[in-house]
């Protein structure tokens, strides 16, 4: 084998370990966003398109829900809430993904 096909076969070899590792690190960061995802997609259903638009939940972990808020007055609304809200999301999610608190914090800037 020559000098130049060598190199070209490490570079294939190189380029497809790069290829496995980008593979394996898209694939976890689903796995450990499905929790999220899920608890995202409940919530949006659960408290309608209006509040959706004003809501965003950006990170579900052990147990809390962190929901971003646009406006302190719907914050504010979504305190006195948070029971029923909570009570309804563990309803539709299972036992290993239930809500035990939600946790609300002003969007700096809404996405």
């Amino acid at each position: 084998m020559s000098k130049k096909t060598r190199k070209t076969s490490e570079n294939r070899y190189r380029k497809t370990l790069c290829i496995n590792d980008i593979i394996f690190d898209v694939l976890d960061g689903i796995l450990s966003r499905s929790e999220e995802g899920v608890a995202g997609a409940v919530w949006r259903e659960i408290v309608g398109p209006p509040l959706s638009l004003h809501t965003k939940p950006i990170s579900s972990k052990d147990g809390i829900l962190t929901v971003e808020v646009r406006d302190p007055a719907w914050r504010q609304q979504l305190e006195f809430l948070k029971e029923d809200l909570k009570t309804k999301l563990n309803k539709r999610l299972s036992h290993e993904m239930r809500i035990k608190k939600i946790r609300f914090v002003k969007a700096n800037v809404f996405r």
